[in-house]
């Protein structure tokens, strides 16, 4: 009886350390697709500003949930002027090599924390990427299944860098 006992115990001990991380894998594997998409939808408009050979801007709504991708028609500084870049085309002169989409979606479960204030005149948040690789957008900032992000623009390289923000 005592060994039956102690049988028992050790397998509640067992089951007590192992649930917690078992249970906690569908939400950090939802928090990784939600972040696959995020950059998804950073990555996919800086490649096709650089094969374009057009400025293309980003628009994030965080009221209808989703990014708009767009040409950009004037630029953003006066004094800045792209270099002259050919457009990649596919075979026989067919459309570009990356036609990307012209929409994504926000992922389920995203809360925005700190968003800036200024639109620059659009209807969201404006991030541009320029055809010679650069890129601008200001910081945001989420909270996703119980973890926290910021996301933050590196002008030179064109990439969006995604960092996850430790609580104490």
């Amino acid at each position: 009886m005592i060994e039956m006992i102690v049988v028992c115990v050790i397998i509640m001990l067992v089951v007590a350390l192992v649930a917690p991380r078992v249970g906690g894998g569908g939400r950090r594997m939802a928090a990784e697709q939600a972040l696959s998409a995020i950059r998804e939808a950073y990555g996919e408009t800086a490649m096709r500003a650089r094969a374009t050979g057009k400025p293309m801007v980003l628009v994030l709504n965080p009221g209808q949930k989703s990014f708009q991708v767009s040409s950009l028609t004037q630029s953003l500084d006066k004094d800045w002027h792209p270099g002259v870049l050919a457009p990649l085309t596919g075979t026989e002169g067919k459309g570009a090599i990356l036609p990307g989409a012209n929409s994504y979606d926000v992922p389920d479960g995203v809360e925005w924390t700190e968003l800036p204030e200024n639109t620059d005149g659009y209807d969201g948040i404006a991030y541009f990427f320029y055809p010679d690789g650069e890129a601008a957008g200001p910081e945001v900032a989420w909270n996703m299944h119980g973890r926290s992000y910021r996301l933050i623009m590196d002008s030179v390289l064109g990439k969006a860098t995604i960092l996850e923000e430790l609580t104490r």
